[in-house]
């Protein structure tokens, strides 16, 4: 249904709690160390785009399919940025954490923005509507093909807020298309 403000089902149940329709987390500045040791700081809400922050451990089972889509041709195509959060130096190997993270992906390990972002354990994903200011959704990681179906979700949401004209050109909008939701059916909006 065009213009649906529902987000889309989860497929199965999951263990960890989800705010995707109404997150209450606020964006907030991600703070940490590259997997060399370098500190690094990103800031989604002054980028003033999407931004999507993927946590993940290179450590856990259902994780490979997303560090293998978090690279170029995966979920990045539907945003400006994505960043891959994982946990500090003490619970992460940060080789590990190199020889997983995509090329041209920012990864950061930090621990505050596990907690900052209340994020229970992995995967889970943030998108941040930068323009707006606020996080769009969030949840726990199915698939990336469930990934890209909420960011679409979001910005949908998004773009009928800006108005009958459509989203506001300054907003960011990665390089695919909002289509109609796979799972939205007439009558479910």
């Amino acid at each position: 249904m065009s213009g649906s403000v529902t987000p889309p089902p989860l497929r199965r149940l999951v263990s960890v709690p989800t705010h995707r329709d109404h997150p209450s987390t606020r964006p907030a500045p991600v703070r940490g160390v590259d997997a060399r040791g370098a500190s690094v700081t990103f800031d989604p809400v002054s980028r003033a785009e999407w931004a999507l922050l993927l946590f993940l451990s290179t450590t856990c089972d259902g994780c490979a399919d997303v560090w293998a889509a978090a690279g170029r041709g995966g979920v990045g195509l539907e945003v400006d940025s994505v960043v891959v959060v994982t946990a500090g130096a003490t619970r992460e190997d940060a080789d590990e954490v190199r020889g997983r993270s995509p090329e041209g992906v920012l990864t950061i390990m930090s621990d505050e923005a596990w907690t900052t972002y209340r994020v229970a354990g992995p995967p889970f994903f943030v998108l941040i509507d930068g323009v707006g200011a606020e996080v769009a959704t969030e949840g726990v990681v199915v698939s990336p093909d469930d990934v890209i179906e909420h960011v679409r979700w979001a910005k949908r949401k998004a773009s009928t807020r800006s108005g009958p004209g459509g989203p506001d050109p300054s907003r960011g909008g990665g390089h695919g298309g909002a289509r109609e939701h796979p799972r939205f059916s007439p009558g479910s909006g």
